[in-house]
């Protein structure tokens, strides 16, 4: 049995994290201010010869496991 959990926007911050691995992998890039994001999806905010590094950054290791928790989003 397997049990998924749905973390990014529920228990953690998601958008945060990938802004700042954004930043950190491609610091030559431009990046969209997550307030100015006109779409949930990055693939649908950033521009399309950039595809394939938007999808790689949540395979970027410990991606997830780095995620900052969202104010009393781990509260039991």
């Amino acid at each position: 049995m397997r049990i998924l959990v749905d973390m990014d926007g529920v228990l953690v911050d998601y958008e945060q994290g990938f802004l700042d691995e954004w930043k950190k992998q491609h610091p030559d890039k431009p990046f969209v201010p997550i307030e100015k994001k006109k779409s949930f999806y990055h693939e649908d905010v950033y521009p399309e010869e950039d595809e394939e590094f938007v999808k790689a950054i949540p395979l970027t290791l410990n991606f997830y496991r780095n995620l900052k928790p969202i104010p009393g989003g781990l509260k039991l």
